[in-house]
Formats: C-alpha cells, structure tokens, sequence
C-alpha cells in the first residue's frame, strides 16, 4: 500500500516527583529600611502551562511511497473519551464539531503554521507531542465577571485515534495572510490520514486458559 501509514502509538503518563525531604527554613533577614522589595514577576502563560504535568504520545509513521511526505508534528487539539479510553490526537485542522462552551463566542481565530517532519520514501520517523493530563472547557457564570475552567481527566488510555496531515511539500503561508485565509489553507492541505491504533504501552488482557478435562 503506497502513502503514509501509522505503525505504532504510545502513551506514557508523566513521571512522579519524589517528594523532597523538608529542610529548616533559614532565619528571615530584615531589609534596610531604604531597600523596598521589589514586586514578584507573575508567571508568564506558557511557563504555567509548561509546568503542569503532560502526557507524552508518540506516533511512529512510515512512508511507503517513492517520494518524500512532510508530516505535521504540532499538536492543534485533543480529546478524552472515558466510555472507550480513546485519546484523540489532532495533527490536523479538520472541520469538526466543537464542544461548545456556555456563553462562550469566540471572536477570533489565529492559526499558527505547524511544525513538520520530512520523512523520505521508504523510512519511518517518529512524532512526539505532549496532551495535557486533563480536557479544559470554559463557560460562563450567569451574574458574575469572569470565566469558570472545567477540567476533565484523562484516564486509562487503550487507544489512540490520530489526524495526521502531510503532503508532498511543506506548508509555507506567503505573506502576512488573514486569519481566514490561512486557517482554510491548513484545512484543505495536503492529506489527512484517520487512524485509531492500540496504546502499545498498554498490554494485552492474558487469555483466560479454557477449564481442564477431566480425565477418566
């Protein structure tokens, strides 16, 4: 079979931090009266994000046809479904029903080019994205300011349902383009491959051996 072809998916829970042994705290020094103490520095968004534990997924694809594929390697959205333990994993733009969050209208849209890996004909590469250990919605509380972060956890994942594009030359916005011009490039490129696989992290169930006969 020519084209791209998904060989093998994995994903591996983030490791656990050992707990560090509490240490005395030092003796607090006052400040000279002159000294004001500087204020703290929030922490910038992707820093926050950076440090919240991720599970890691890696999808191992194989191009089978005579010329080289450019595959998309950026995560652009995920999904749980704890009914079947299935991960979703989009490496593409693809029109798609959205969970629509409560009071929530999105006003803009800015699509970021993806990353790509160049896979010649005949090897094989691997794609390693991090997902969140959680889904995160938003909506609003009727009556009050602000916006309220659901957040639904990831369980046990079996299997691995992947959106991969990829052609035949990379994708390569010309221009300062509008957002809607560039988010229905990414739509429409190349090709989408829909797979779902098993989670080959996640071992098989042990057949059951059938009873013993008895002898006579």
């Amino acid at each position: 079979m020519n084209g791209l072809q998904i060989v093998r998916t994995t994903v591996t829970a983030p490791p656990e931090t050992p707990a560090l042994p509490k240490t005395p705290a030092p003796p607090e020094t006052p400040a000279p009266p002159e000294t004001a103490a500087a204020p703290e520095t929030p922490a910038a968004p992707e820093a926050a994000a950076a440090a919240r534990p991720q599970l890691t997924v890696t999808i191992d694809v194989r191009n089978d046809s005579t010329e080289t594929y450019h595959v998309w390697a950026s995560r652009r959205s995920y999904d749980y479904d704890p009914a079947t333990r299935t991960l979703t994993v989009y490496l593409a733009d693809v029109l798609r029903q959205m969970p629509q969050s409560e009071g929530i209208v999105p006003i803009s849209y800015h699509p970021r080019t993806p990353a790509q890996v160049a896979v010649p004909a005949g090897q094989t590469a691997t794609i390693t994205v991090a997902v969140p250990t959680a889904v995160r919605t938003l909506s609003s509380v009727p009556g009050q300011l602000g916006l309220r972060v659901d957040e639904r956890p990831i369980g046990p994942v079996e299997r691995v349902e992947c959106y991969l594009t990829y052609a035949d030359v990379p994708y390569q916005p010309t221009g300062d383009l509008p957002s809607h011009v560039k988010a229905r490039q990414l739509r429409e490129w190349g090709t989408t491959l829909h797979e779902t696989r098993p989670n080959d992290l996640n071992p098989p169930a042990e057949p059951t051996a059938p009873d013993a006969q008895e002898q006579e």
